[in-house]
């Protein structure tokens, strides 16, 4: 039953693009009904809703501070309900699953690599598709015509006249995010060529070049950042001696290099990012992922201005979005842009952390990647979950603001314990070591 419940629950991390029949004027995800059946199964079976008493204490100071942010008409009681329900409807489930799996976070990591294994084929899949122009392959859409579910879902060519793939995804940019802790894993059973996923070392390598693959065909700038991220960290594993920051900087500048000559798409976005800083008055030849990403900056940037310390509360940056499209200093930067982008999301999450929860919310973020980082070493599997995850809360930070969206508590409850695990282990390998047969950790 708990093999079941894993793959139920970690399929919600990729089921995102995915909703129901939209007649309430909210949008209802379908993999949210298998975490409402998990959370009815474990009221059924232990009779009661076990909750991280750190994660309530947090989730309540949110919430009083955005409630007096929306008294003052910051944010909207609607907006924050949204949120405040989607962090803790969310949160609780994947907590709950990590608690019936008696802490195993390499087992549930398994489980996730398993379905980014049979994401990236759809994936290779789709794209061979598209080079045999056979659209019911590639092209989605049919599935949503013939079941009558609702999606976001859609598919976009590169420069190159290939297809970005996005399987079953939104689009790239959710494909590479999502996706990165699995590519993360992958080049490390490459380089090192053993992995703590499965026994058959082979297996394991052939599915990681299947997701390498599969993540360099989403021609995303999000998948490039996380690849020279992914390199950095890996050689800094490997070389043990003072020249790892030069050897680590050297292969940045070699891989962002090849990247700006090769690829298309990250190159135009460079160039944009480089004209705005030349000319920041100049906003009509943004890129419009640019774009979307500094009007949003600008727009968390008042916020800061009215609370620097709390923000305008969740689920405000829509609202804090609105009040700035209304004022001159935004017709006159949105000018040869139609419309408000990405305005419910902010584009990134540090973008719409600055926005909504102030400089204390984006400093409680630091902390806890820096608090629960493990170190990377040789042996251990823990420690290469902790970077593969890392890997995806760097790239969330960048591109992708919501809360809850594809998994991500679950990513951050796999974080946290696998650190608490780890040290545990540690703690007690110790102890045993000076004769002591026991060890107590604080909950």
């Amino acid at each position: 039953m708990i093999t079941f419940l894993n793959y139920l629950l970690i399929s919600t991390a990729f089921g995102g693009a995915f909703l129901l029949p939209n007649r309430f004027a909210i949008e209802f995800p379908v993999n949210y009904i298998f975490i409402l059946f998990f959370l009815a199964y474990y009221v059924h079976r232990f009779r009661r809703i076990d909750v991280n008493r750190n994660f309530l204490i947090i989730l309540m100071a949110l919430a009083l501070v955005s409630l007096v942010k929306a008294g003052f008409g910051h944010t909207t009681v609607l907006l924050l309900s949204k949120q405040l329900f989607g962090i803790t409807f969310t949160g609780i489930g994947y907590y709950l699953l990590i608690k019936i799996n008696n802490y195993d976070v390499q087992r549930i990591f398994k489980t996730y690599f398993v379905f980014a294994f049979i994401v990236a084929i759809l994936g290779v899949l789709q794209e061979a598709s598209f080079l045999l122009k056979f659209k019911y392959g590639y092209d989605l859409h049919y599935i949503m015509r013939y079941t009558g579910i609702s999606s976001k879902w859609a598919f976009s060519r590169a420069d190159c006249g290939l297809l970005r793939i996005n399987s079953v995804f939104m689009e790239p940019a959710h494909f590479a995010i999502t996706m990165a802790p699995a590519f993360f894993v992958s080049l490390c059973a490459l380089v090192s060529r053993k992995s703590f996923l499965h026994e058959n070392t082979r297996a394991v390598i052939a599915a990681s070049c299947v997701i390498i693959v599969s993540y360099f065909l989403t021609f995303s700038t999000v998948a490039y950042i996380a690849t020279l991220v992914s390199v950095v960290m890996i050689v800094a594993r490997y070389i043990r001696s003072k020249s790892v920051i030069c050897v680590s900087i050297s292969a940045l500048l070699m891989l962002t290099y090849a990247s700006y000559a090769y690829v298309p798409e990250f190159r135009e976005r460079t160039n944009a990012v480089i004209a705005l800083i030349q000319e920041p008055d100049k906003h009509v030849h943004l890129n419009l992922s640019v774009f979307a990403l500094t009007s949003n900056a600008v727009v968390a940037y008042q916020s800061l201005k009215d609370d620097p310390l709390f923000g305008s509360g969740l689920g405000s940056h829509p609202v804090s979005y609105d009040g700035f499209m209304k004022t001159r200093e935004a017709k006159i930067f949105l000018t040869g842009y139609a419309g408000a982008i990405n305005k419910n999301d902010a584009c990134s999450l540090l973008v719409r952390l600055f926005s909504e929860t102030g400089l204390l919310g984006v400093i409680m973020a630091i902390y806890f990647v820096f608090r629960f980082r493990l170190k990377l070493t040789d042996s251990d599997s823990l420690p290469v979950i902790s970077h593969a995850i890392l890997v995806l809360f760097i790239v969330q930070l960048l591109r992708q603001g919501h809360y809850f969206y594809n998994g991500f508590l679950l990513f951050g409850w796999l974080y946290y314990f696998a650190n608490r695990i780890y040290n545990k282990e540690k703690s007690s390998s110790v102890s045993k070591e000076n004769g002591q047969d026991h060890c107590r950790i604080g909950g």
